[in-house]
């Protein structure tokens, strides 16, 4: 036989600590979840609606998502869905004894949270078959080179100030003397080309120096925004029915 606490209640919901809060009803959906092939997880990526041009954080605790039949793909970390999302909150009431009905704006604050968790779920349950578009991909100013300079211009400077990089003269600049005999070329040609090598034992060795880009590296990186979709989720709509 089990035996059941027949106590007092002593506290309230919002008294419980937040971790034992969001453990005790992840564990509550872990078990009604587990039986259908899905499991609880906690988001990669910060939750964020997408309303036009507008990103609104969303809260949410965990999400409900279901495992691939194929075991190589779940073996990946692979989920499908997702099915739910939750929101633990220690939210029970909205105002103070003595308050009239409709003087407090908690409860409609509760409901924004609500709502955008409900819209969440739903945009990305919508995302299947279709392919992401990351903010700014095929604009202008993610395609086009920035104004101004040479298309190396600082970047190999920073390298030697910052990372303590050795690196030829002929690499900085242009220059413009009157070519040489053909010995002196091939010797220059050696000496550049042993310089390179060095160049490139001293970046193998200070592997945090490509790593590490300077504000001039950064500046001139083209590419589109972060990604907002989840890597490791495959969208769809689970339990929707088919038309």
């Amino acid at each position: 036989t089990v035996r059941m606490y027949t106590g007092r209640r002593i506290g309230a919901g919002t008294e419980m600590p937040d971790d034992v809060r969001d453990e005790t009803i992840r564990s509550f959906i872990e078990m009604a979840a587990w039986p259908f092939g899905c499991q609880v997880t906690v988001p990669t990526l910060p939750p964020r609606l997408t309303v036009g041009n507008l990103l609104f954080p969303v809260r949410q605790s965990f999400q409900v998502a279901r495992s691939p039949r194929d075991r190589q793909i779940a073996r990946q970390g692979i989920l499908e869905g997702p099915v739910l999302i939750a929101q633990c909150r220690p939210e029970t009431t909205f105002r103070v004894t003595g308050d009239e009905k409709g003087n407090g704006i908690g409860e409609v604050c509760d409901l924004f949270r609500e709502v955008g968790g409900m819209l969440l779920a739903a945009q990305e349950r919508a995302r299947e078959g279709a392919a992401e578009l990351r903010p700014g991909e095929g604009k202008w100013w993610t395609t086009k080179p920035r104004f101004g300079g040479a298309p190396n211009d600082g970047i190999l400077d920073d390298l030697v100030r910052n990372a303590g990089i050795p690196i030829p003269d002929s690499m900085l600049g242009d220059s413009s003397s009157t070519p040489a005999p053909e010995a002196e070329t091939a010797r220059k040609r050696h000496k550049f080309e042993h310089s390179q090598g060095s160049y490139a034992t001293s970046l193998a060795r200070r592997p945090s120096a490509m790593r590490k880009l300077s504000s001039s590296e950064k500046w001139k990186i083209l590419q589109p925004g972060p990604s907002l979709w989840d890597k490791r989720m495959v969208y769809e709509q689970i339990g929707r029915a088919m038309d």
